[in-house]
C-alpha cells in the first residue's frame, strides 16, 4: 500500500463503477489505525464517509465479511458494506484484500470517560445478539457441547499451568490446587449449556460505537463466532464496567430484562463457572501483558494493578476450596 497513486487508480477505475459513482471525485487519507489491517478514511462525492480497509491475511477477510452479514442478519447495527474484492490480482497489486464500508459518525465507548448512560443500550445490544443460537461452536470448524466441555476443562488445567510458570508470587501451588478442585467440583454445571449464542467475540471499547444518534454499532467483526454467550457476558462485566459495581449491576438488570429464557437458565445454572472461567482467562492475560513490557514502563504498573483485581476477585470466588 506504499503507493497511493496505483490505489487511487483502482478507486477511480474499480470502486467508484461499483458503487454508481463512476468519475466521481473522492479523496483518500491514509491512518496509523490498524494493527493487523490498513486502513484509510475515504470519501466519494455523495456518498456518506467511508472507511477503506485492507486484509493482509485472507481468512481475515472472510471473517469479517461473515461476521458483519451474521450481525446485521440479526438485527445488529453495523457499518454498511459497501464493495469488497477477493481477487488474487487485488492481493498482488497492493498485498491485502479490500473492503469498502460506513463510517460511523460517533464516538468509540473508548473515548468517553464515564460509560454509564451508553451500558443500557450495550446491554440490550447483546442481549439481542446471544438470542440467535445454533448447536454447534462455530469459528473455523464446529463443535459439539460434549466436546466443549472438554475443551473447557483442558483450557482451564493450561492457564493453571501457565500462572503456577509465570505468576508464582500471586498463585501459590496451595491456590492452584484450590482453583482446580473449585472447577471440577463444578463442572457438572456445563450439562446445562443448551447451545452457542452469537458472539462478537472481540470484547473491547473501541469496538463499540455511539453513533451521534445515540445508536449502538458492533463494529470490527473478524471473531464473530456461535460460543457460550456466557464467556462473552463476563468479559463485557469486566471490560465494560471494570470494578464498578454500580454499573454491573445496572448492566446485568438490562440485560437480564432482554435475554430470552435459556439464557436466564443457563446464567442461574452454570454463570458462576463461566465467571471464574472468565476471570482466570483475565488472569492469564494481565501476566503475559506484564511480560511483555519493560519494567519501567508505564504500561507495566496498569497491568499489574488489572492483574491484582483480577485474582483477587478469583480468590475470592474459591476460597474455601
Amino acid at each position: 500500500m506504499q503507493e497511493i497513486h496505483k490505489l487511487e487508480h483502482y478507486i477511480y477505475s474499480t470502486i467508484l463503477p461499483a458503487v454508481h459513482k463512476p468519475g466521481a471525485s473522492f479523496t483518500l487519507q491514509p491512518t496509523d489505525l490498524g494493527n493487523r489491517n490498513v486502513i484509510f478514511f475515504f470519501t466519494i462525492e455523495n456518498l456518506p464517509p467511508l472507511i477503506l480497509k485492507g486484509y493482509r491475511k485472507k481468512s481475515r477477510f472472510k471473517k469479517a465479511l461473515r461476521g458483519s452479514r451474521l450481525l446485521a442478519q440479526h438485527g445488529i447495527n453495523v457499518p454498511h458494506l459497501y464493495f469488497s474484492d477477493s481477487a488474487q490480482t487485488c492481493f498482488r497489486e497492493f498485498g491485502c484484500y479490500l473492503v469498502c464500508e460506513e463510517k460511523i459518525a460517533g464516538k468509540s465507548l473508548a473515548e468517553f470517560e464515564d460509560i454509564k448512560e451508553f451500558v443500557p443500550s450495550v446491554a440490550r445490544c447483546y442481549a439481542q445478539l446471544h438470542r440467535a443460537r445454533e448447536p454447534h461452536w462455530k469459528s473455523l470448524f464446529s463443535v459439539s457441547l460434549l466436546r466443549y466441555r472438554s475443551s473447557v476443562m483442558s483450557d482451564m488445567e493450561e492457564r493453571l499451568d501457565y500462572l503456577d510458570r509465570w505468576n508464582p508470587q500471586r498463585f501459590s501451588s496451595k491456590t492452584m490446587g484450590s482453583c482446580r478442585t473449585w472447577f471440577y467440583k463444578r463442572k457438572a454445571s456445563l450439562n446445562s449449556l443448551q447451545g452457542f449464542s452469537l458472539c462478537h467475540g472481540d470484547v473491547n471499547r473501541k469496538n463499540i460505537i455511539i453513533s451521534e444518534s445515540g445508536d449502538i454499532f458492533l463494529i470490527d467483526p473478524e471473531a464473530v463466532k456461535f460460543a457460550p454467550f456466557l464467556l462473552e457476558f463476563y468479559r463485557l462485566e469486566l471490560n465494560l464496567c471494570e470494578d464498578r459495581l454500580d454499573v454491573i449491576e445496572l448492566f446485568d438488570t438490562i440485560y437480564c430484562k432482554h435475554a430470552d429464557k435459556k439464557a436466564l437458565e443457563e446464567l442461574k445454572q452454570c454463570g458462576e463457572f463461566f465467571k471464574a472461567y472468565v476471570l482466570l482467562e483475565c488472569a492469564c492475560y494481565f501476566t503475559k501483558k506484564r511480560r511483555q513490557v519493560k519494567a519501567d514502563e508505564p504500561l507495566q504498573n496498569y497491568y499489574i494493578r488489572q492483574g491484582e483485581k483480577v485474582f483477587a476477585a478469583l480468590n475470592e470466588m474459591i476460597k474455601g476450596e
